[in-house]
Parts: C-alpha cells; structure tokens; sequence
C-alpha cells in the first residue's frame, strides 16, 4: 500500500535526520533491561535503573538486538521504518470514515488524514528512538479497525472475532507498556457506546474484556508473575501502597509532575496546546495544534451522532467509535498520566477526526472536504514545532563508551548515587561486575528490603566504586554517605561516553560497616 511505504520512507528520513537517538530512558532502561533479561543478569543487580529497573523490558528487546547487532544509522532505520507502519492503518480508518464520499475524493481526503497523523511533534521527535509510543500504537490503531470491521460485518460470528481481534491487540500494547491503559479504557468507552446505538451486539464487550485479557496475559502476564513471586507485587513498585511489599515503602510511586490541579484541566490544557503559550504534558518543547483540534472534532462528531437519526450507518457509526474513544482516552490519560506522548494515538488520528466532523455537514459540502483537508495537513505542518528527547551524531559506535577495562577488578560493586541514566554502561563491564544504584528515581531507604540488599552487597563486596557523571556532585557524595560511603581522594577515573564523561572513583567506608545513616 502506498500509504504505508510513504508513511516507513518519511519516518527513515525524519529519522536520519535527526540524528541517532540518545534519549534518557534509553541510557537508563530501555538498552539495559533488555541487556540484562537476555544475559540472565536481570536479579544479580539492585535498582540498577532506578524506578525503570522493574519495568517490563520485553518491548525494548528488538531495539536492543538492533542496536547491538546493525551499525547505528541501520539500527535507526529500522526503529524508525516500525513507526511508519501506522500509515496504512491511519488510512483504513479514514477511508472507513469518510465511506460515502466519491472514489476520488475519499482517496485524496484519506491521504490527507495520513499526512496530518504522521507529521506530528511526537512523531517526528519518536522517529528511530527506543520510545515504545509510536510502535505500540499500531496496534491500538488495528484494533480501532478491527472494531470498525466488526461493525460493517452481516456475520455476528465474525464481528465477535474482530473485536476479540481488537481486545488481544490493546491488551497485547497495554502488557508491553502500563501506560496505555487509558487507551484500553479509551476503546472499551467507545465499543460500548456503540453497543449503545445498536451498532455492535452487546456479546462485543466480552469479546473485547476476553481478548484484551489473553492479549494482556501474552505480553505481561509472565513479567507481573515474576514481579508477584519476586517482590508480591505484579506492578512492582507502582501501587505499592495497596500491595504492601516490603521491598519497596507502601506509597504508590506515581509521576504527578504533568497532572492537572483540578477538573479544570481538562479544557485548559487544550486550550494552552491550541494558543501555544505552553504546553501542559509534555516533557520536552514542542508546539502541536493537533490535539486541541483533534479533540474539539471529536466533541461534534460525538454531539452530531447523537442528534443525526441516521447513527446506525456505517459513517457514523465508525466516526463514533474514534470520536468516543479520543474522548474517554483523553478523559482517563489527562488524570492518571498527563504526559503527551502517551497521547500519540490521538496525535495519530487527528486527521480523521476532523474528517468525521466534516462529515457531519450536509452532503453538499462532500466536494469540499478533500481539499479542506489538504489545507489542514499543510497549515498543521507548518505550525508545528516537533519534539526532541536527545540525539547525538551518528558514529560507529551507538555509546561509544570506552574506559571500563582499565578500572575494572573482579567482583567490584558498582554503586550509582544519583539519577543519571548510566545503565546503557552495564552492558560494558564484565559480567562480574555488580550495580547497585542507591539514589535517584526510587532512593532507597533503611525501612525496605532493598535498602538491606544493596547493604549487604556493598559490604560484601571485595571492591566498591562509585559510577556518576563527573564530577560527582554535592548531591551524590551525600546519598553515598548515607550508606556510609565516602570517595577515596586521588581514585577517580574516567569513563568516556559519546557526549559527556563518566566517572568512577574508589569508595572507602565512613560509617559503621556502611550501616544506613
């Protein structure tokens, strides 16, 4: 399909252009859980990565084999061609949507659907990175169309097939990455407003729990059983609080930094995102009109289904599906995360939410409709001011972390006092070497099991070093006290990165055999 070449062409060259991706969860998870899963490292360390280290790693897997087995520009090509794969699906549901059109017409206006979807900020900044966003949301984007399947489907046999199609790929997404669970939420929303208007059988909905539950169980079922017998936690150390493990304090570690004050938020954010003198949500800056228009679609499309007594045809019914499940996605994400890229569906499907308003018009408007759309895709194209999560220059080597080997003794104990994302190194040292990060996302603390873990390590331990952007600042000597660690004046050795420096300094005991203070 043309859609889809032009959609892997685009995300290469963006991609390449860019740079090669050097983002923070890259240099602190997504490269070093994979690393450590696959050598069979994965328990020998503690909290390596911080908060990340307990985070499913079985999404990043292939970006991992990538990186370490094709050049860098290869390996970005290939991350990049993934995410040029939601093209043809941006396409069927805009094809779906605009059903009644003339040939020629919803050709064109589909097209352009495809062209706003993918030229969006995060697109563009997630193109050839290790962000699971923009690739997981292609299965989100098949089972909105498996559904839509469903719908124009005579056979009832069938229809329930598509929309357990449909649960297996968001429970498939949501196992690989928790945060799309507003995006499950988002679709169970929409397939029951359409039960609703008669346009699915209510047999749908446990079809879609079903298969979102077998969808959830390949994907993440295995890591939530190892978290439970690991930690007696299957989202370990999220939600804590309620799970009580004693490896982590009863608190629900969750990010609020992005949420909304109040119920406020939930027109103001698209509101600032329209006007662009802010942009609530997002963690790096960008300027995108896509999703306040986006939203401002749906709320019609939603309004017009109502009131049209003609909402069991298949236009409407498929512009329903998007527009509810815009809606209830954007409702549920704005309160549990608020963080924009976890919204990139929406970003995705943008186009054709402005295509199903424009629907809702009378149909003596139908010839207007390609080219309003095609001046929307280039008006939103120039108004957009894309993201950026770190790149560096493409070399022979992704890291290009070199310095390991002339500080490294056998059975050292590496210990990381602060936040920098330094797992991306582990990879690098021996397979003896050991990492225990004490500071951070998730800092550890005398009251946990953890704590008495990386304890017992460093004491243990026939050799012990610090491992920290140099130089090692106030911050990171206190977190290290704290263990009753001090740096040995005069030890203090670089490691060199592709764009900073790295260093590891000989660590001597300060307190009473490295008892917490």
């Amino acid at each position: 399909m043309i859609a889809g070449f032009a959609g892997v062409v685009l995300m290469m060259v963006v991609g390449w252009l860019s740079g090669q991706d050097y983002n923070w969860d890259l240099l602190n998870y997504h490269f070093a859980s994979p690393a450590l899963l696959l050598s069979g490292r994965y328990d020998v360390n503690v909290a390596p990565s911080g908060l990340q280290s307990w985070f499913n790693p079985i999404g990043y897997i292939p970006a991992f084999l990538a990186i370490t087995s094709l050049p860098p520009w290869l390996a970005s090509a290939a991350l990049a061609a993934a995410s040029g794969l939601n093209a043809p699906l941006i396409y069927l549901i805009a094809d779906a949507v605009a059903g009644d059109l003339p040939r020629e017409a919803r050709v064109r206006a589909s097209y352009a659907c495809v062209a706003i979807g993918m030229s969006g900020a995060i697109m563009f900044g997630e193109a050839g990175t290790t962000f699971l966003d923009s690739t997981l949301s292609i299965a989100v984007l098949g089972a909105i169309y498996a559904v839509i399947v469903a719908m124009r489907s005579s056979d009832p046999a069938r229809a329930q097939r598509c929309v357990a199609v449909a649960g297996i790929l968001m429970g498939a997404a949501c196992g690989l990455k928790l945060t799309n669970v507003p995006l499950v939420i988002g679709l169970a929303g929409a397939v029951t407003a359409c039960v609703l208007v008669r346009r699915l059988s209510p047999a749908a909905v446990v079809a879609l729990t079903i298969g979102g539950a077998a969808g959830f169980a390949l994907t993440g079922g295995w890591w939530a059983w190892r978290m439970w017998t690991m930690f007696g936690n299957p989202v370990f150390p999220i939600f804590n609080q309620l799970f009580r493990s004693p490896f982590a304090p009863a608190s629900p570690v969750i990010d609020t930094t992005f949420l909304p004050r109040d119920w406020s938020g939930i027109v103001s954010y698209p509101w600032h995102w329209l006007i662009g003198d802010r942009t609530p949500g997002t963690e790096v800056p960008l300027v995108d009109r896509r999703y306040p228009i986006g939203l401002s679609a749906a709320v019609l499309v939603a309004i017009g289904c109502i009131v049209r007594r003609d909402n069991r045809d298949g236009r409407s019914s498929a512009a329903l599906l998007v527009a509810t499940f815009a809606l209830a996605t954007y409702l549920v994400w704005l309160f549990a995360f608020a963080i924009l890229r976890y919204l990139v569906t929406i970003e995705l499907l943008s186009g054709v939410l402005v295509l199903a308003a424009l629907r809702m018009l009378p149909p003596v408007r139908d010839r207007w409709t390609p080219r309003v759309m095609i001046v929307a895709a280039v008006l939103l194209s120039m108004t957009t001011h894309h993201a950026g999560w770190g790149r560096a220059p493409f070399t022979a080597d992704w890291f290009g972390a070199r310095g390991m080997t002339a500080l490294h003794r056998t059975g050292t104990v590496y210990v990381l006092p602060g936040d920098t994302p330094l797992g991306f190194l582990i990879h690098a040292f021996p397979d003896d070497a050991r990492f225990v990060r004490v500071g951070g996302t998730f800092p550890l603390t005398r009251g946990d099991l953890l704590g008495a873990r990386a304890q017992s390590m460093i004491r243990a331990a026939p050799f012990v070093r610090s491992l920290a952007e140099a130089p090692t600042d106030a911050a990171g000597i206190a977190t290290l006290s704290r263990f009753g660690l001090a740096i040995r004046p005069g030890t203090c050795r670089p490691i060199q990165t592709k764009t900073g420096r790295v260093e590891s300094c000989e660590l001597a005991l300060s307190g009473p055999a490295g008892r917490l203070n």
